[in-house]
C-alpha cells in the first residue's frame, strides 16, 4: 500500500529493468503482425526522439503517481521524472502512509532529487523539524500549504510556523497553515511569538490563509501583533477562527495600503466592526 509499490519504494524508488533482446523468429510473420510491429518502432522511435525538456512538461502535468511510475519506464524516462521542472508544483498534501517515518523519507528523498526549483508545495502536517529541514532543500518555495486535517487538532501548528520561521523560504509569498491555538495567548510575550518570527523572516509574505475546516478558537493576540509586521500583506484569510474579533481592525487600520482581500466568515466580528472592515479593504467575504 501507500507508495511502497510505486516502483519498488516510496516517491518512486526501484531498481530499473534492463534491456531484453527480442529472439529472432523462426518463420515469417503474418502481414498484420509485421505492420503491429512497425507501428510500434515508429511509436517507439517518436517517444525516443522527443527531447527530454518536453517529455519532464508533459510529466509534469501528470498525478503525482503517475510521475513516480514514469521513473520505472526506462532510464531517459527516470532522468524526465527526476528533473526539476517536472515538480514545478508538487502537490503531496492528500498522500500519506501508516508509516510516517517511511514517508518522510520518501518525501526527503524525493526534495533533494527534484525538488529544489518547486514553486508551489503542499503537503502533509509533518514533524517541525522536518518542515524546517524540507524548506531548506526546497530554496524556490513561494506557496506553501501544509495541510491541517479536519481531525487534527491545532497545537502544532506553532513549531510549524516557527520551523517556516527559520527556513526563511526567499521566495515565500504565500501561506497557508492554521494559527496556534487560543491558550498560546496567556504567553504575552509576543516579540517571542513564531508569528512575528515569520512576518520578520518572510518579509514578501503577500498571503495568509489561517481558515480551517471547523470553527476553533485561534491565538488573537498574536495574529494581531503578526499583522503590524507585514507591510506587503494583500490577502488574509481567517474562515472558522471563531474568535478572531474587532481586535484585528488596529493593525488594518494602521497600514499605509489597505488589504486586497480578507474573509471572515465564521468569526466573532461586530456588525459595527464588520462594517469598518469593509471600509478599509478592497474586497470583504463575511
Amino acid at each position: 500500500g501507500g507508495f511502497r509499490s510505486l516502483g519498488g519504494g516510496f516517491f518512486g524508488g526501484g531498481e530499473m529493468g534492463g534491456d531484453v533482446e527480442a529472439p529472432e523468429a523462426a518463420e515469417r510473420p503474418p502481414l498484420d503482425d509485421v505492420q503491429a510491429d512497425t507501428n510500434r518502432k515508429a511509436s517507439a522511435g517518436t517517444l525516443v526522439a522527443c527531447p527530454d525538456a518536453i517529455v519532464a512538461k508533459i510529466l509534469s502535468h501528470a498525478p503525482l503517481r503517475g510521475r513516480l511510475l514514469s521513473r520505472s519506464v526506462c532510464h531517459s524516462w527516470r532522468a524526465s521524472a527526476d528533473e526539476p521542472s517536472t515538480w514545478e508544483h508538487a502537490h503531496i498534501s492528500g498522500y500519506t502512509c501508516s508509516d510516517q517515518d517511511a514517508f518522510i523519507d520518501g518525501l526527503t528523498s524525493l526534495a533533494h532529487r527534484s525538488l529544489h526549483k518547486t514553486t508551489t508545495l503542499s503537503i502533509p502536517t509533518i514533524p517541525a523539524h522536518k518542515v524546517e529541514a524540507l524548506l531548506s532543500v526546497c530554496v524556490s518555495v513561494s506557496h506553501l500549504h501544509i495541510v491541517i486535517l479536519e481531525d487534527e487538532n491545532t497545537h502544532h501548528s506553532d513549531y510549524v510556523i516557527s520551523a517556516i520561521s527559520k527556513a526563511s523560504p526567499p521566495h515565500l509569498r504565500h501561506l497557508k497553515h492554521a494559527l496556534p491555538p487560543s491558550l498560546l495567548d496567556s504567553d504575552e510575550r509576543y516579540h517571542r511569538s513564531s508569528l512575528r518570527a515569520l512576518a520578520r523572516n518572510c518579509p514578501n509574505l503577500r498571503s495568509l490563509d489561517f481558515s480551517l475546516p471547523s470553527p476553533s478558537e485561534v491565538a488573537v493576540h498574536r495574529l494581531v501583533d503578526a499583522l503590524h509586521h507585514c507591510p506587503l500583506l494583500e490577502s488574509l484569510d481567517v474562515s472558522n477562527c471563531s474568535n478572531v474579533d474587532d481586535r484585528i481592525l488596529k493593525p488594518l487600520r494602521a497600514r499605509s495600503t489597505p488589504l486586497s482581500f480578507i474573509n471572515v466568515r465564521g468569526t466573532s466580528l461586530s456588525p459595527s466592526g464588520l462594517e469598518s472592515l469593509r471600509s478599509i479593504t478592497c474586497s470583504c467575504a463575511a
